[in-house]
């Protein structure tokens, strides 16, 4: 019985240890991916190259801040209303709300 109760917070942690593990080493194989791309890149180009690189990291945040911003007006935002409406007995919709 014990046991059950601490594989709620044990589960916590440890996936913050994994993800914490995952970026250290996402962001040793982006070191990786510079020195690659720079020596196998054409005489005259190894800076167009690099910056590619560099654009599609920051490209990737801006497309994860995106689908998160989507899926919180998507999907959360309904349920926050509905869980008011339910919780408060009024709406935001509702007409003696804004007498």
């Amino acid at each position: 019985m014990c046991l059950l109760l601490l594989v709620g917070p044990l589960s916590v942690v440890l996936l913050s240890l994994f993800r914490v593990g995952q970026g250290m080493a996402a962001g040793g194989e982006l070191v990786g991916a510079y020195i690659f791309t720079v020596e196998s890149a054409p005489v005259g180009q190894t800076c167009f190259w690099s910056a590619c690189c560099e654009s599609t990291g920051v490209l990737g945040m801006v497309l994860g801040m995106l689908s998160v911003f989507v899926v919180n007006q998507i999907l959360l935002m309904p349920m926050f209303a509905l869980y008011a409406t339910h919780r408060h007995g009024c709406s935001q919709f509702d007409a003696r709300a804004a007498d």
